[in-house]
């Protein structure tokens, strides 16, 4: 549900930063919250983020990178298809281009039925 970064002050002075993440418990019926330590305020008032925290915000850049990357797709011809690109070019238009490619394949199938 719900996540902030909360700043508690210990006994010997330091303030440290915890994410507080609340979500409904099923068992016990009722909402509870989880702590995780992600560092401590600097003697100059600046977030010092520990090492756990910094590697997780490193992973959500990267996943989000990813997610950007996997919007993007590319057909890359194998084959007989291959082949009919190096002798036809791209004279055709796409969508003639794969009509084509399918004549051939239903010639060479009733070529293929008379042997």
């Amino acid at each position: 549900m719900g996540k902030r970064i909360i700043e508690i002050k210990s006994k010997t002075g330091t303030v440290y930063l915890y994410e507080d993440v609340s979500y409904r418990d099923k068992k016990k019926g009722y909402s509870t919250h989880a702590r995780t330590c992600i560092g401590k305020v600097g003697a100059d008032g600046k977030p010092i983020y520990n090492k756990y925290y910094n590697a997780r915000e490193q992973i959500q850049e990267l996943s989000a990178e990813a997610e950007k990357l996997k919007a993007v797709s590319s057909t890359t011809f194998v084959g007989e298809t291959l082949v009919l690109d190096k002798v036809l070019g791209y004279s055709f238009s796409r969508r003639h281009h794969f009509q084509f490619i399918i004549i051939l394949y239903l010639c060479s199938r009733k070529q293929m039925k008379k042997y």
